[in-house]
């Protein structure tokens, strides 16, 4: 992810090649309830303490919504001011985040 974004900022278009928009419709849905959906399948909401799937999995998705609709707000707002210097800094965060996990892991 950290690569697609860096080259997407770094492209003169933008990376805008995909048509349609993922922010709207059923994609903002299906993009919205994955990461409320992944923790409850790998077993964070242990049945030893007692817990429910159910309630963690709505507390992430409410909490995933809140934060994808104030990212929503501010993005366009921060877009302007700091344009591509920000996505080239996010893109480089990730590629980051991703070497120390893969360092982690092989070591």
């Amino acid at each position: 992810m950290g690569g697609k974004a860096l080259w997407a900022a770094l492209r003169e278009d933008g990376g805008e090649t995909r048509a349609g928009d993922p922010t709207r419709g059923v994609s903002l849905v299906v993009l919205s309830w994955r990461p409320a959906w992944t923790p409850s399948r790998s077993g964070s909401p242990s049945p030893m303490l007692g817990v429910t799937v159910w309630f963690p999995s709505m507390v992430i998705g409410v909490v995933s919504a809140a934060v994808t609709a104030v990212g929503m707000q501010l993005g366009s707002p921060l877009g302007e001011r700091f344009g591509k210097r920000m996505e080239i800094l996010g893109g480089l965060v990730l590629i980051s985040i991703g070497l120390k996990i893969l360092v982690e892991h092989l070591w």
